[in-house]
This record gives C-alpha cells, sequence and structure tokens, in this order.
C-alpha cells in the first residue's frame, strides 16, 4: 500500500512552491517528503494556534526528509533517516503573545539527524538575539508521543540586550508585567 503526492506546485502572492509526499507501505511507513519554494507568513500563521499574525517570509530551499517513521520516533535509529535542505528568513516576523518577533536573517540547516542555527538574528521584546549552534534528536522529539525524547541542544547566544521579564512574560501564562522601570529585569552588554 501507499500514498503519494507528486509534483504538486502552488503560488502564494505569484511565488512558486514545489511539494512531494511519498508513504510506502502504510502499516509500517516508509516516508519521503521534498519542499521547495518561498512562503510568506501572512499567508500560513494561521496554522499555528499560538501566533497571532505573521509578515515576511520562509524560503524552504531544497527541504528533504526521507526515511523509515519508526526510526524517526527512535532517538537511537535517527541516523538512518536522510534529512537535507534549509530554511531561510527574509525579514520574517511573527506575532506571539501579542509581540512582534522579527527574524531579521539566519537560516536552518537540515543534515540528517542534527539541525544546525547559523546566525538566526531575532529582535523583538526589547532585545536583540543571535542564535547559533546545533539541535540533535528533532526527528524523534517531533515523531513521538513521549517525554522520553527530549531536544539535544548545543546553542550560543550572543545579545547586547536581553529584557527577561518581556521573554518570561511571553513565554508563560501570567499576567503582564508591569512597566515600572524599577522593577524591570533587563541584561545589559557593557
Amino acid at each position: 500500500s501507499s500514498f503519494s503526492l507528486e509534483n504538486c506546485s502552488a503560488s502564494f502572492n505569484g511565488l512558486p512552491f514545489t511539494l512531494g509526499l511519498n508513504v510506502f507501505n502504510l502499516e509500517q511507513p516508509r516516508i519521503r517528503f521534498n519542499a521547495n519554494g518561498k512562503i510568506p507568513l501572512g499567508k500560513i500563521y494561521h496554522l499555528f494556534p499560538d501566533i497571532q499574525g505573521g509578515s515576511g517570509y520562509v524560503n524552504l530551499k531544497h527541504l528533504a526528509i526521507e526515511g523509515e517513521l519508526q526510526d524517526m520516533k527512535n532517538v537511537k535509529n535517527a541516523e538512518k533517516v536522510k534529512a537535507s535542505g534549509t530554511l531561510q528568513f527574509e525579514n520574517a516576523i511573527i506575532n506571539y503573545g501579542g509581540e512582534d518577533l522579527k527574524f531579521a536573517n539566519g537560516n536552518i540547516a537540515f543534515a540528517n539527524a542534527f539541525i544546525q542555527l547559523n546566525k538566526i538574528s531575532l529582535i523583538g521584546l526589547d532585545s536583540d538575539i543571535e542564535i547559533e549552534g546545533k539541535i540533535s534528536n528533532y526527528l524523534a522529539y517531533i515523531f513521538s508521543n513521549t517525554i522520553d525524547n527530549p531536544l539535544n541542544l548545543n546553542i550560543s547566544i550572543k545579545s547586547n540586550s536581553i529584557n527577561v521579564e518581556k521573554w518570561m512574560y511571553v513565554l508563560s501564562t501570567d499576567t503582564k508585567p508591569t512597566t515600572n522601570q524599577a522593577d524591570s529585569f533587563a541584561i545589559q552588554k557593557p
């Protein structure tokens, strides 16, 4: 048994996008997925429940993942899965928790069992952050239903200014912090 979407193409605001998906042996699925094209965040942010708005683009460059679903769910077998391609941000802005976060530049490169973060610049919440590093176990984290497969992060964060109070608020469900400057907490580079 199998399922295939071959050579699917679409256009977002005149920008071409292609997609392919093959699933072989539905009882023990082997998946082959590929995507290529530029996606305007203003058209797809509705797919993510915590995001209230979006603009700019995410450029999928030859993104491809191929392997057994069972291997994708298992950290020990994740090396058998082939993944490649990049996601590149182009003035991408998302509104999360009522705050705009701008991904000014940088990219995410897929290299089989690893994701490489390359100079991702994030501006927002009175902060400027540059993120670089490597994430492993991402496949098992995404495809398994257990907490037994945590992400492994080896990343560095550089910043001239981070407003910890605003980040804590946006990432929590607490009420909005006061704007009293005497109570605010921010880290600034000397």
